[in-house]
């Protein structure tokens, strides 16, 4: 990942403001100079909900099932054959 890195030392002690700069960009963190996570910061809640709806994989399972069973018809043929 490319950007700004800083120690999991560094982050701890300065995350309000690096959560300010993640707004921007994504943050490596690192503890002994191996990444061990990252700082990603949002401007709003609506910005984290599309983020996590992009990269929730169960809720995008759910979507693609939903769908498949949509454009199938497959849903509401088993509905109506349980009557």
């Amino acid at each position: 990942m490319n950007g700004k890195t800083v120690s999991v030392t560094d982050a701890k002690n300065r995350l309000p403001e690096l959560l300010k700069e993640a707004q921007q960009a994504p943050i490596s963190v690192t503890r002994h100079g191996e990444i061990c996570g990252v700082i990603h910061g949002f401007a709003n809640e609506d910005d984290f909900l599309e983020w996590r709806i992009r990269n929730d994989k169960e809720l995008i399972r759910r979507f693609e099932r939903a769908k498949e069973e949509f454009e199938t018809g497959s849903r509401f043929l088993n509905s109506r054959q349980a009557k």
